[in-house]
């Protein structure tokens, strides 16, 4: 198991974790957020090759719309 943080939470997740992971376990779709690991924003066509490791920071940025 891994130890890292998804939005200034302390998480465990399972070694081999990827970035489409971590949207399924937040059941959010990736064209309404950004993710930004350890200060990085990371293109949508990388989610299924980006994997995570021990003390990543993890950021899920939501897109919402309002009026």
């Amino acid at each position: 198991m891994l130890k890292i943080k998804i939005n200034g939470k302390e998480w465990e997740v399972p070694a081999q974790t990827n970035i489409e992971n971590v949207l399924s376990r937040f059941k959010t779709h990736p064209q309404i957020c950004v993710i930004e690991v350890n200060q990085e924003i990371i293109p949508r066509e990388n989610y299924r090759q980006r994997f995570l490791e021990e003390g990543d920071q993890i950021e899920v940025i939501r897109f919402m719309a309002g009026g």
